[in-house]
């Protein structure tokens, strides 16, 4: 009875967690300059912050102004990592840094680094509801994503980035 049960659960956990992917990337949106549109409406506001060499980071603000992440646009070199394997063992990793909720996690990217790559995982993930940073939603992007470059790099022993 109880394994049943488990199935069951399982099976209802994976079709929602299904449906919730499939949700999330039907969304459309649209970046015009600064602003990141969702359907009709303007959804955030983001800069590009130039940090030499073709980097950018990104702050992100809600459409009232107050900034509620930045993202930093991070490398480095491992030639035993599968990511890196097309890349001359270059890692390259977007660093998402809420302030509001002081969570910290980091999402796989590939050059170029484009502001729409940095919109879409915003956008995709639901991080902001009703014109404001979603704590529940930025707690789970932060869960599923966690720090795995940041450990990559301890475990095989670099310090510096960029």
């Amino acid at each position: 009875m109880k394994k049943q049960f488990n199935k069951v659960l399982f099976l209802t956990s994976m079709v929602l967690t299904c449906g919730f992917i499939t949700y999330s990337q039907k969304v459309k949106f649209e970046l015009k300059k600064d602003t990141v549109w969702v359907e009709t409406s303007p959804y955030f506001t983001m800069d590009k912050i130039s940090t030499g060499a073709g980097w950018f980071d990104f702050s992100l603000k809600e459409m009232s102004g107050r900034e509620f992440a930045y993202v930093r646009t991070l490398s480095y070199v491992n030639y035993s990592h599968p990511e890196a394997s097309k890349n001359n063992g270059n890692v390259y990793y977007f660093d998402f840094r809420f302030f509001d909720f002081d969570l910290t996690c980091e999402v796989r990217c590939m050059p170029p680094v484009l502001a729409k790559g940095v919109a879409k995982l915003v956008v995709q993930n639901h991080l902001i509801k009703d014109g404001k940073a979603d704590e529940a939603a930025i707690k789970r992007f932060c869960q599923i994503h966690g720090t795995r470059y940041t450990d990559d790099q301890r475990r095989i022993g670099i310090i510096i980035h960029r």
